[in-house]
């Protein structure tokens, strides 16, 4: 029941996949053109973020990257996706913006990469080399990745300032400490244990019957039983789901979160269909049993409202012809 989150994890992953790239066949096409109506478009520049260039090729290597991820190379199954083809380019824009976030809160903390680790970067990309037959085979996995050897070091060298950030902030001595009570505001805000009944879009008049099932929710009908009987996703287990942020899609995530314990929502609409979900409490085995990944959940909450506090004031100006980019024109 991880809604949407294709996108998200190809952004949140950014350099530190770049590693995948050994194992690569080849998943994609290589230097292509953006096309429009069978004409080339020259985009060097897709747009700026607080005045530093997005080159086509790295915004190239976040769409086709990302498109691949849901798609594994079958273009039709764009067909009518209108909303998913959206998110995909906000994606893709998140993932850019966060980058030059990074970058900022670096500034910010006066933290810098040395020459050393300038010089691991190079000596990563070397070791990749290291693992194909010829310079022709590594050439042709990096097109295959969407990758140039420039874009490698670029994104490797803000995955290392990220971790230097964060090891700035949650390291040892850190300005950032994940006290318990930090982790129990956590826990009660950001963080929700739910049970919930799907009624897929497919379901004939499936937006009456979900009111329905709502209505007998409400009305004092066991929870659990109308689960048993009317629930369309495959996923959900006894256990409910367990999720923080970016774990679901934005719909269901901010419904989850808004509920006091015990209390069941309104319909949800998402394009998985229609949800009505009722919060439950956070059992204290569970903390106890997963209190470091917890602690790391909490982390990543906070770091990316750091990103986000960023993003917000960046400033962006698109390239004339930003809009003609899409599933069906870049390759």
């Amino acid at each position: 029941m991880h809604l949407s989150q294709r996108f998200q994890r190809v952004a949140a992953i950014g350099a530190a996949s770049l590693l995948a790239l050994t194992a690569l066949t080849g998943c994609g096409a290589k230097d292509s053109p953006l096309v429009v109506d069978g004409k080339g478009v020259s985009m060097p520049v897709v747009m700026t973020i607080d005045g530093d260039k997005v080159s086509m090729e790295e915004y190239r290597y976040y769409f086709l990257n990302m498109k691949h991820s849901y798609d594994n190379g079958d273009d039709t199954a764009w067909e009518g996706q209108d909303e998913l083809k959206a998110q995909l380019s906000d994606y893709v824009l998140k993932a850019l913006q966060s980058n030059r976030a990074i970058r900022a809160l670096a500034d910010e903390y006066g933290l810098s990469l040395s020459d050393e680790e300038k010089t691991n970067a190079d000596s990563q990309l070397a070791s990749v080399k290291e693992g194909y037959d010829s310079e022709e085979a590594f050439q042709e996995a990096m097109q295959s990745a969407y990758l140039t050897e420039d874009l490698y070091l670029q994104l490797m060298q803000t995955s290392y300032l990220q971790q230097k950030v964060e090891n700035y902030l949650f390291g040892e001595g850190g300005t950032m400490e994940v006290t318990d009570e930090v982790l129990n505001e956590f826990l009660q805000k950001r963080y929700a244990h739910v049970s919930h009944v799907l009624v897929t879009n497919e379901t004939e008049n499936a937006e009456a019957l979900s009111q329905e099932i709502l209505e007998r929710a409400r009305s004092g009908e066991d929870f659990a039983s109308l689960v048993s009987q009317y629930n369309e996703d495959p996923g959900l287990t006894e256990d409910g789901y367990y999720f923080g942020p970016g774990e679901m899609v934005e719909e269901f995530e901010d419904a989850s979160f808004a509920l006091a314990e015990g209390e069941i929502s309104d319909v949800v609409k998402t394009s998985y269909g229609y949800h009505i979900i009722k919060k439950r409490p956070i059992d204290q085995s569970y903390i106890d049993e997963n209190h470091d990944a917890l602690v790391s959940a909490c982390k990543d909450a906070l770091f990316n409202d750091l990103l986000e506090e960023k993003i917000s004031k960046q400033e962006i100006t698109y390239n004339k012809n930003y809009d003609k980019i899409s599933v069906e024109t870049l390759h």
